[in-house]
């Protein structure tokens, strides 16, 4: 999966606006709703979880990628 397909997928923004350093906030649709939305239909597709500390410590999508590759999840 690559990680900025996913993101621009969720968020319904371009792709090419995303890099790894994109962060909660930097686009309107990634607020904490949002936020959680993300991670929701990340452990629901890949049949993950994530507790309240891996939650709180995503402050990129870098971190989100590295979280993923974590816990077994393939995002090139």
């Amino acid at each position: 999966m690559n990680i900025l397909e996913f993101v621009s997928e969720i968020f319904s923004v371009e792709k090419d606006s995303l890099k790894l350093e994109t962060a909660p906030g930097d686009f309107p649709e990634w607020d904490s709703l949002g936020h959680l939305s993300l991670l929701t239909e990340l452990e629901e597709r890949f049949n993950i979880t994530f507790d309240m500390d891996e939650t709180m410590s995503i402050q990129s999508i870098a971190d989100l990628k590295k979280t993923l590759q974590d816990k077994g999840v393939d995002c090139s």
